[in-house]
């Protein structure tokens, strides 16, 4: 029984090691230092809360660079996911019928 728990111990040990191998081989590599900021700064810099930042990170919308308590985010991903985005542009078919609703409400109120 004493070598049955060891060897589950031993192992359990080699696969968690190997499983945050694995896990930090997977992180994509952080941007150069100087790009990198604390959330308190991003905060300051962009004029949003930190728990509305922590919330674009849990969402993916923001990557999370660092271990631990320590956590930076590029600011350059920061910059551009608060850049204005290009607008859809609307068809014809999409243009007619707004006019055609506008015109018809402009012709109701006269």
């Amino acid at each position: 029984m004493l070598v049955e728990d060891a060897i589950k111990t031993v192992v359990g040990e080699v696969v968690r090691q190997v499983l945050r191998e694995e896990f930090r081989a997977l992180q994509p590599l952080p941007p150069p230092e100087q790009n990198l900021l604390r959330l308190r700064d991003a905060s300051r810099l962009v004029g949003i809360s930190v728990s509305k930042l922590k919330e674009w990170l849990r969402s993916g919308a923001l990557t999370r660079y660092g271990e631990g308590r320590i956590v930076r985010i590029s600011k350059t991903q920061l910059l551009a996911h608060l850049a204005p985005k290009p607008r859809e542009r609307l068809g014809h078919d999409t243009l007619e019928r707004l006019a055609a609703k506008h015109l018809a409400g402009r012709h109701h109120g006269e």
